[in-house]
């Protein structure tokens, strides 16, 4: 049974974040937590007619980890259902297209393993930024994602020898999503250090199940 909740113009819900509690009257709280509009958050739904949507909120996830939400597919969302596609159940590791994206990135980056004309390649590039008051260049990767896919996992990696990979917030940050009219949304990670040409840095998307 699904139950909907509609809010008047009058109390409805902040785009900046606010404090959700859900309870029977007096009771023990069933959610208590509260959302916000900046990354890691997903932003789209701050800055377009998004929903924030919950992951797989059968599996009762912590409603207090941003990564547990993400981006409605389209504009108003989808109340009352759902518009998660079905779980990859392909073959990883099977490139049907022959383009390089195996049938697992196809799934998680939006691609479709029978049009190699439809691959989501990954974007790097070297950009000057302004960075805590100075300008100097940094190393981005944008990486699309298909939104409906809630079953994937994207992050990025950054190697200064293509052996040993780092990820987190003390090698890369997410500083960037935005939202694509045809149910993606494109992630840009940068380095945390600056490059020069002299810097020999590697980085790469990493994409995995979730658990």
């Amino acid at each position: 049974m699904v139950t909907q909740y509609q809010f008047s113009s009058s109390n409805n819900l902040s785009n900046g974040g606010e404090r959700l509690k859900l309870s029977f009257g007096a009771g023990t709280a069933i959610r208590d937590f509260v959302y916000d509009d900046e990354l890691p958050w997903p932003t789209p739904p701050d800055v377009s007619d998004r929903s924030l949507v919950l992951i797989d909120p059968e599996s009762l996830p912590d409603h207090t980890v941003a990564s547990n939400w993400r981006s409605s597919t389209a504009s108003g969302g989808n109340p009352g259902s759902s518009d998660a596609a079905p779980p990859f159940d392909g073959v990883a590791g099977v490139d049907d297209d022959h383009d390089g994206l195996d049938a697992l990135l196809e799934h998680a980056l939006g691609g479709d393993d029978g049009d190699p004309a439809a691959a989501a390649y990954p974007k790097v590039s070297v950009e000057p930024l302004e960075v805590g008051g100075a300008i100097a260049d940094y190393l981005l990767i944008r990486i699309q994602r298909d939104l409906a896919a809630e079953d994937m996992i994207i992050s990025a990696e950054i190697s200064s020898d293509l052996i040993n990979w780092q990820s987190g917030p003390a090698a890369l940050l997410l500083v960037e999503e935005t939202a694509n009219r045809d149910g993606t949304s494109t992630l840009t990670f940068r380095s945390t250090q600056a490059v020069d040409s002299a810097s020999k840095i590697y980085i790469r998307a990493l994409v995995k199940q979730r658990p």
